[in-house]
């Protein structure tokens, strides 16, 4: 019944109807799993996430891969005009996925979000500890430049593949993002906290929108038997871009642990 709840050609209309929606979809989730999964809350929430949002988004990547310009049409318009739909809804969908999710956390009794969110805080302890034993720009590079070809690998093989992936990245975020709102003081410090995170996390995350956006096109393309040239370049520049922005994120969180 929920992916009833918007079309596609609503969705692009507005993106903050696909902000609605996700965060709908990411209360929902989490309340389901909450009820019935108290062993692991934090990871089932995720998995319904995906189950939620993949009728909407196999349906966007859907109308983007449809889009076929003429090469008078692809010169006289800016390569990220092209996607420029598909990215701004990931980003809505990846807004509310966050949003909901640090509310979530700092809203809920201490012991309450620690036990919910055991997963995603297990995680977080790992990749810190990861990072202060000899991180390097290196490590964190090839880190990140794993994940984002896993989202292209997911996104051509198993669609809804690419939206765990993201899903899950949100629900680090989100409670990475409440952890420390929680050290500053709470809700106010929600703002302070996400901008601890904005400026190598944004970067991090569009990249990995990029590799999702690249695997889909191909995949749509591949299974239509017209590869065409322009849509392998289109993928190449997609995935060339996204580890640029890789290298200037991990650079500036390089930055960042050495201050």
């Amino acid at each position: 019944m929920l992916e009833s709840l918007i079309s596609v050609k609503e969705g692009l209309k507005s993106t903050f109807s696909i902000f609605y929606f996700s965060s709908l979809i990411t209360l929902v989730s989490f309340i389901i799993s909450f009820l019935i999964f108290k062993q692991d809350v934090g990871l089932y929430t995720v998995f319904f996430i995906t189950f939620g949002l993949t009728p909407f988004m196999y349906k966007l990547n859907l109308y983007v891969g449809k889009k076929e310009f003429s090469a008078e049409e692809r010169r006289k318009r800016s390569f990220l005009s092209f996607y420029r739909e598909i990215i701004l809804s990931y980003a809505a969908v990846f807004a509310g996925i966050t949003l909901v999710l640090s509310l979530l956390y700092l809203l809920l009794p201490y012991e309450i979000s620690e036990r919910t969110f055991k997963t995603q805080i297990e995680e977080i302890k790992a990749i810190r500890g990861y990072f202060s034993f000899g991180g390097t720009f290196q490590t964190i590079f090839i880190n990140n430049v794993g994940v984002l070809f896993l989202s292209f690998l997911l996104s051509f093989l198993y669609g809804s593949g690419a939206i765990f992936i993201l899903s899950w990245n949100a629900s680090i975020l989100a409670t990475a993002i409440g952890m420390t709102a929680k050290t500053l003081g709470g809700i106010k410090a929600l703002p302070l906290a996400a901008m601890v995170y904005f400026p190598h996390g944004s970067l991090e995350i569009l990249a990995y929108f990029l590799a999702a956006i690249a695997g889909g096109i191909v995949s749509y393309f591949s299974l239509k038997e017209k590869l065409e040239r322009y849509v392998l370049e289109d993928a190449f520049f997609l995935l060339s871009l996204g580890i640029f922005l890789l290298l200037i994120a991990a650079a500036i969180e390089t930055l960042s642990m050495l201050l």
